[in-house]
C-alpha cells in the first residue's frame, strides 16, 4: 500500500498504544485530565459542563469528569446555573499521564438582592469579581501589592483571602453600596485576634465619621453599625466564646426595626431601634479594613451584601 507520504510502506497493523507500519511503532502519546467538579463543600455536582479546549462532558452525580488529550497548555472550565463559573490554564507534560484533581466550582446561594456578592474564588490576582450584577469588583490593596491580601485554600478546596493586619480591598463607591432602607452582611470569618479593632467590611466607615453600615471586631466584641441623622446605632455580641483560627459565618443586618447578629446560622444579639431612615455617603466600601484604616488579621470568604430583609431561614441557608 502507499502511505501519504507516497512509498511503500507494507501492510498496516495495529499495535498497543501506536500504528504498526512496516514493524515501526509510532506511538501517539495522550495525558489525562481528571477530577471531581463540586461545590465548597466538597460534595461532587451533577451537571457541570466541563470543556477542555473544544471538548466538553457533563458530570453525572458524583461530579467527575475525565478527558484524554495530547500533551501541552489547554484551558479547562466549569459551568452550571447557579454557580459561579471557573476556568483555568492547565500544562500537560509530554510523555506522561497527568491527573488533575482540582476543586473549581464552588456554591452561590441565590444572589438575589445582593449589591455585592463576591465569592473569592480565583485563587490569583489583584481583583475578586462581584457576580452580584452591580459591577463592584474589589481591587486588592486599592491596586498597591504591598497592601494587596493573599490567596489560600482551605483543605475542602475553598479559595479565601488571607489578611495581615496591613491589607485591605476597594470595592468602590458605586451607588448600589448605598443602602438606605436594610442592609446586611453575609461573610466568612477566620479570626487571628479579637482584641484590637478590626473592620471586617464598611461602607464609609472612618475613624469615627458618618458611615452607612460596618462590622467590626473590637475589644473583643463583634459590633454591626448603622448610621441614622448623624447618630450611630449598634449592636454587638461577646465573641470571648469563639476562637481565633476557625473559620465562623458572621451575618448581620436590619430589618426594619431591629438590628440583629447571626453566628453560623444561630441568632445571637438584637437591638430595637425603630424605623429608621439610614444615612448614605461617597465614600468607598472596604473589606478588611475602614478605607484604609483598621486592617484585619484573619481570613475572610464569601462576602454578600443585600439590599433586603433577611429572615432566619435565610440565616441558616447562607451559614450551611
Amino acid at each position: 500500500m502507499t502511505t501519504d507520504m507516497g512509498k511503500v510502506a507494507g501492510p498496516m497493523l495495529m499495535g498497543i498504544g501506536g500504528i504498526m507500519v512496516a514493524g515501526l511503532v509510532y506511538n501517539w502519546i495522550t495525558s489525562q485530565v481528571s477530577g471531581v467538579a463540586h461545590d465548597n463543600h466538597g460534595n461532587g455536582v451533577e451537571g457541570v459542563t466541563v470543556t477542555l479546549n473544544s471538548a466538553s462532558m457533563v458530570t453525572g452525580a458524583d461530579g467527575a469528569y475525565s478527558f484524554q488529550t495530547a500533551p501541552g497548555s489547554r484551558v479547562i472550565s466549569f459551568s452550571k446555573s447557579g454557580y459561579y463559573p471557573v476556568s483555568r490554564i492547565i500544562e500537560l507534560a509530554a510523555g506522561t499521564e497527568t491527573v488533575y484533581n482540582v476543586p473549581m466550582v464552588e456554591t452561590i446561594i441565590d444572589p438575589t438582592g445582593t449589591v455585592l456578592c463576591l465569592p473569592m474564588s480565583e485563587g490569583a490576582g489583584l481583583y475578586v469579581m462581584d457576580v452580584s450584577g452591580y459591577g463592584n469588583d474589589g481591587l486588592l490593596g486599592g491596586g498597591v501589592v504591598e497592601e494587596a491580601p493573599t490567596w489560600g485554600t482551605l483543605p475542602d478546596g475553598r479559595r479565601y483571602l488571607s489578611f495581615d493586619g496591613g491589607d485591605y480591598i476597594n470595592c468602590g463607591a458605586g451607588v448600589s453600596l448605598d443602602i438606605p432602607g436594610t442592609p446586611a452582611i453575609s461573610v466568612r470569618v477566620l479570626m487571628d485576634d479579637k482584641t484590637t479593632e478590626q473592620v471586617i467590611v464598611s461602607k464609609g466607615h472612618t475613624l469615627g465619621a458618618n458611615s452607612n453600615y460596618s462590622l467590626t471586631i473590637y475589644r473583643g466584641r463583634l459590633y454591626f453599625e448603622v448610621w441614622s441623622g448623624g447618630v450611630r446605632k449598634n449592636v454587638s455580641y461577646s465573641i470571648a466564646s469563639l476562637s481565633t483560627g476557625i473559620l465562623y459565618h458572621f451575618l448581620a443586618l436590619y430589618d426594619g426595626t431591629h438590628l440583629r447578629i447571626y453566628v453560623n446560622g444561630v441568632e445571637v444579639a438584637s437591638s430595637n431601634i425603630g424605623a429608621l431612615a439610614l444615612d448614605t455617603n461617597t465614600l468607598n466600601l472596604t473589606v478588611g479594613a475602614a478605607q484604609t484604616a483598621h486592617k484585619i488579621n484573619g481570613f475572610i470568604d464569601e462576602l454578600r451584601i443585600y439590599d433586603k430583609v433577611i429572615s432566619g431561614a435565610d440565616a441558616i441557608a447562607l451559614s450551611a
